[in-house]
């Protein structure tokens, strides 16, 4: 791909724009009452729309936020923030919150109108910031849930203990992607991100209890490891791209042939007994595959970096149909580093096991030190580039499970 796709982008603006909207000498916090549940069952529960835009920021009189009745997850009302993005305004939608004593996990309903990728966020008293971001269907209720030590630190956030510390917690947001790309130079990016949005939140919790751990640091019988995923909590950080090939390529971001969901049966077989056996639940992406398109899916971790000692990346992928599939991972200079997986080897169960430095760097790529460093790698990505190979278009089901690094 030519065209990077950053995560990290949207903790930026979330860390620059999550500023104590108080006109009362500071006090907005300080007032902020600690609960565990927000079931919006008696109005909007301290939520409310801000914007910042030509270096300003204030509430969003442009965009409402109100409690509706006949589409609520649980109960008998979910909180609806309707808005519209604009090029240079980031909107988001927040409340001035404290965490109940021990919280160790959130769980929260999330539905859009629009196929897009929402992001949670938690901020601490001294600004920094921590996100837990999912890609969400259109009208489709999406669970989300993690435990507070997967919540991964916004971009431009720094923190004195490197940790999200549940005590220190001030407020709680939510940012719809679109309030990026709508700013995107005009040019290849063909997405429309400039309608009206309607993102509606349901039954968040904030629990003293643990979930089962499915993505970050874990020890498994000794082996230390950088988990991504293993989508035992039904989160999918994974962004769709469309490229389409030919006169210059195109760039369709969460493409409508497109879909993205967790299922038991797209699984790899195994025990799932651990954090990092495959097994248990997996991510299956669907997508018809035109003669003149590639497809990419996108994890990053820029604002997270790998250690230095991590030595091998490894994951479990099945395709439906014959492919020709790429596993690449981008350094923060954008030099890309590759594993090809042939089309007569991509139809079946894969547990690949690979060492990064036997990854092979790109045709169209250059690195300083020819080297692949992995405290330099940013991003993951899996292409299927069957185009390039000569095969048809073709309705494909790709299914992922237990995507990690390893580290010695």
């Amino acid at each position: 791909m030519q065209k990077s796709v950053r995560w990290a982008l949207i903790g930026g603006v979330l860390a620059l724009a999550w500023v104590p909207l108080s006109t009362n000498g500071g006090r907005a916090e300080a007032q902020a009452v600690a609960r565990g549940q927000y079931d919006f069952e008696d109005g909007t529960q301290g939520f409310s729309p801000i914007v910042f835009k030509d270096g300003a920021l204030a509430q969003d009189a442009n965009s409402t936020v109100t409690v509706v009745k006949d589409l609520a997850k649980a109960g008998q009302g979910a909180l609806s923030y309707a808005y519209k993005p604009e090029a240079n305004a980031f909107r988001a939608l927040i409340a001035e919150a404290k965490l109940p004593a021990g919280t160790q996990s959130v769980s929260l309903w999330l539905r859009s109108n629009a196929r897009t990728a929402l992001m949670f966020s938690l901020r601490e008293e001294d600004g920094s910031s921590y996100e837990l971001s999912t890609y969400v269907p259109a009208h489709e209720w999406v669970l989300v849930s993690a435990n507070l030590s997967e919540f991964r630190p916004g971009s431009d956030s720094k923190d004195e203990n490197d940790k999200l510390d549940a005590d220190q917690v001030r407020q709680i947001g939510l940012l719809d992607i679109a309030n990026i790309f709508v700013s995107a130079p005009a040019g290849t990016l063909t997405t429309d991100f400039s309608a009206q949005r309607q993102v509606y939140l349901d039954d968040l919790k904030l629990s003293a209890d643990r979930l089962p751990q499915a993505s970050g640091d874990v020890t498994v019988g000794g082996q230390k490891a950088r988990l991504l995923s293993n989508y035992e909590n039904g989160l999918v950080d994974w962004l769709p791209v469309r490229v389409t090939i030919g006169n210059g390529p195109a760039f369709d971001l969460f493409p409508e042939t497109a879909s993205l969901k967790v299922l038991t049966e797209a699984a790899a077989p195994g025990p799932g007994k651990t954090a990092l056996d495959p097994g248990g639940k997996g991510l299956r992406v669907s997508y018809k595959r035109g003669a003149q398109e590639i497809y990419a899916f996108v994890r990053s971790f820029e604002t997270q970096p790998l250690p230095a000692t991590a030595d091998r990346l490894r994951l479990s992928i099945n395709a439906s149909q014959k492919s020709m599939l790429i596993i690449q991972v981008k350094e923060k200079d954008d030099s890309e580093y590759q594993y090809v997986i042939a089309p007569d080897n991509s139809v079946g169960w894969q547990n690949l096991d690979l060492p990064l430095g036997s990854l092979t760097l790109g045709d169209n790529s250059k690195d300083e030190n020819q080297k692949l460093d992995p405290d330099q790698i940013k991003e993951l990505t899996i292409l299927d580039a069957s185009a390039f190979a000569g095969l048809g278009a073709t309705d494909v089901a790709l299914d992922l499970d237990a995507v990690y690094f390893v580290l010695k």
